[in-house]
């Protein structure tokens, strides 16, 4: 139990999903504490999903400020008592908004007398000092465990009876699910995808650890890779430049069997996108390729069956789908299913990712009648693996 400290083992989406759905929402605006090893993600999910609702936000690193920063400088009256003058750091209406989250970073890393500060705005009556959070301003205290590798000074029981409490768990199918939308590179979805341990690694008994393949750092290493390639005409880069940006991203442990894999879109060895696409390329041929050439070219198809009904909503004067896209999604769907009847994990793999990582606009061609006269398969093998479809 002292890993988990008898938490809820959760995905960031969950845990960012309860925050908006069950308490945001709903008009709730109990704290939470989320605690997890480093770079799962935690702080950059609560300030998206600010922007997501257009609610404030504001972030506090607890263990850069000390009690006074908090509070506000004291001053004491002739009557003796002690007042605390405001600071900007803390949240208000007028400026910040009516409603928002306001995130107290490194909690269990920082000082007892700062913990103890931070407690107060977790408690019922949200005040510290003459301030108080406002109504509808939810607390989101976030930290690493004791076992997490982090610093870990200390959580007090207070901490956990005030919240609902979280632990954060690597979850490679949610962070898939994030990463297509957020256009995370192809490579490094299907490299994960062939290897899923390769999400989160670290050993917090290794003090010499050092870099490590983080949710963080995976989307580093997209960064470059989108950029270079995108610099490079939208063509792959040579191996020694993959191999280079892995290893200042996620290390050199991990660079040269990431490098390996991206090779696998050059010379001719990846599956051609347009014959897919057309309808040409045979699924079942491919699902007899190398894992990574089925890997790298499902998550190529989904971008670019992505980019093209988004083009598609752009240029059509009505909320109806071109013939041609819906032709186009039928092919990816029928290629996808192909690679099923050879390995199932592939098609399983590749149906999900194209549900979870596409548009409302997906949506409205696969509840397209056309496309259901088209390609009666997506159903079944829906319905006969147990995929969900559930529009966004």
């Amino acid at each position: 139990m002292a890993e988990t400290l008898n938490m809820r083992e959760s995905s960031v989406d969950e845990i960012i999903r309860f925050i908006k759905e069950d308490l945001i929402q709903m008009e709730i605006y109990d704290p939470v504490i989320v605690l997890g090893k480093m770079g799962m993600g935690k702080t950059a999910s609560l300030k998206n999903l600010a922007n997501e609702l257009n609610i404030g936000y504001c972030e506090l690193r607890l263990v850069n400020m000390t009690e006074t920063d908090m509070l506000g400088i004291p001053t004491v009256s002739k009557e003796g008592t002690t007042t605390y003058a405001s600071n900007d750091l803390l949240p208000i209406v007028e400026r910040d908004g009516e409603v928002g989250i306001l995130a107290l970073d490194e909690i269990t890393s920082c000082s007892s007398t700062m913990r103890a500060a931070a407690y107060q705005l977790l408690d019922g009556q949200r005040r510290l000092g003459n301030y108080k959070l406002p109504d509808k301003w939810i607390c989101v205290g976030l930290g690493n465990g004791p076992d997490d590798g982090g610093v870990f000074n200390g959580a007090e029981a207070a901490l956990f009876t005030r919240c609902y409490c979280f632990r954060v768990a690597p979850n490679l199918d949610s962070w898939k699910e994030w990463a297509i939308e957020d256009g995370i590179n192809p490579a490094v979805i299907a490299y994960l995808s062939y290897d899923p341990t390769k999400l989160h690694v670290y050993n917090p008994d290794d003090e010499m650890d050092g870099i490590c393949p983080t949710p963080r750092t995976w989307e580093k290493l997209s960064k470059l890779l989108n950029a270079k390639e995108k610099a490079n005409g939208g063509n792959p880069l040579p191996i020694s430049v993959a191999e280079f940006y892995a290893g200042i991203s996620v290390g050199v442990k991990e660079a040269g069997s990431f490098s390996g894999f991206y090779q696998y879109t050059q010379n001719g060895k990846a599956v051609n996108i347009a014959d897919v696409l057309s309808g040409k390329a045979n699924g079942k041929e491919a699902a007899k390729a190398e894992p990574q050439v089925v890997y790298i070219a499902i998550e190529n198809l989904i971008r670019v069956i992505n980019d093209t009904i988004a083009h598609d909503a752009q240029i059509q004067t009505t909320l109806e789908p071109s013939d041609e896209t819906i032709d186009k999604v039928c092919n990816v769907v029928r290629w996808i299913t192909d690679l099923a009847s050879v390995r199932l994990d592939y098609g399983i793999t590749g149906i999900r990712d194209l549900i979870s990582g596409s548009s409302k606009e997906f949506y409205a061609i696969i509840c397209d009648d056309r496309f259901d006269d088209k390609c009666p398969e997506f159903l079944k093998f829906c319905s006969d693996n147990n995929v969900a479809v559930k529009a966004q």
